[in-house]
């Protein structure tokens, strides 16, 4: 049977279906896996938004790109599942970034799959929107992976900034 994902109007909320079902938002608010029909009629009777088909990030990062540590990947709107990334999008620097690439590995300490390599150079830090687009490494690309992803910086900005940075793609159901 198909399913939904929905967001709540707040996280950690419960909702009682008619079929007496309890569903519980997750810490960002998602609650996952709801049958379609009565059951997301009900959630979204009691104020939960139904995510619509669509591409959506599958994991983001707020990077700092000052620092050498490495970041990891917040996984929660996928869960534990597995995934086939393809694209990488930085977005939303807060100054321009004249120095800084960094890289997205499948393990910490530059470790597992290199699945991308960023430059963020055309991000100049001002409020129009700009974006870095890179697709990913053709040799990891149409590699299942699971698990969390991290991000390490290649060559520091030098000065205190950040970007978001979101991993695109595919859930895969095996």
């Amino acid at each position: 049977m198909p399913t939904a994902m929905l967001i709540a109007p707040s996280p950690g909320s419960s909702f009682l279906s008619r079929n007496g079902h309890t569903y519980t938002a997750d810490n960002r608010g998602v609650i996952r896996d709801v049958p379609f029909g009565t059951e997301v009629q009900d959630l979204q009777s009691s104020g939960c938004n139904l995510v619509q088909a669509g591409r959506y990030p599958m994991m983001a990062i707020n990077a700092d790109l000052n620092t050498l540590e490495d970041q990891r990947f917040d996984t929660s709107l996928i869960g534990s599942g597995l995934f086939l990334p393809d694209k990488v999008v930085a977005s939303g620097a807060s100054m321009p970034l004249t120095a800084a690439a960094g890289s997205i590995y499948t393990r910490n300490n530059k470790e597992g799959d290199k699945i991308a390599s960023l430059t963020f150079s055309a991000l100049d830090g001002t409020t129009e929107p700009q974006a870095v687009v890179v697709l990913l490494d053709p040799t990891v690309a149409g590699k299942v992976q699971h698990g969390d992803l991290w991000f390490t910086m290649d060559t520091v900005q030098g000065e205190p900034a950040t970007c978001t940075i979101f991993v695109y793609g595919d859930l895969v159901a095996v």
